[in-house]
């Protein structure tokens, strides 16, 4: 069910399948292995927000993490460049750009619901 809900419709769905992912299955290998898959395929730009924000909060050694999370900050799209920078913050490695990236998608009209 919480895996079908990174495909829900409404982004607030999305994350709280995402957060309940990883309170739950914090760790387990088959449960990564499987956003990561979907990760790779997926061509939903919230869908892959929302595997990222799981991977980052249950995950944070998968391999390549801070890679994606690079990617998601350059992005043009709002909620991926929100969970990258959100990334970048829960594993150290925040600087300035993560500040003034934070300010542009709050005072611009982006449609974020959070």
């Amino acid at each position: 069910m919480l895996l079908g809900g990174l495909h829900d419709e409404e982004r607030a769905n999305q994350r709280s399948a995402a957060r309940a992912l990883a309170r739950l299955y914090a760790g387990d290998k088959t449960v990564e292995q499987r956003l990561t898959n979907t990760l790779g395929s997926t061509l939903e730009l919230s869908v892959a927000a929302a595997i990222l924000e799981a991977l980052t909060l249950g995950w944070p050694e998968t391999t390549g993490l801070s890679t994606l999370h690079e990617a998601a900050f350059a992005s043009r799209e709002p909620v991926l460049r929100l969970v990258g920078v959100s990334g970048r913050v829960a594993s150290g490695r925040a600087d300035t750009r993560d500040r003034d990236s934070l300010v542009q998608l709050l005072s611009e009209s982006l449609g974020l619901d959070f």
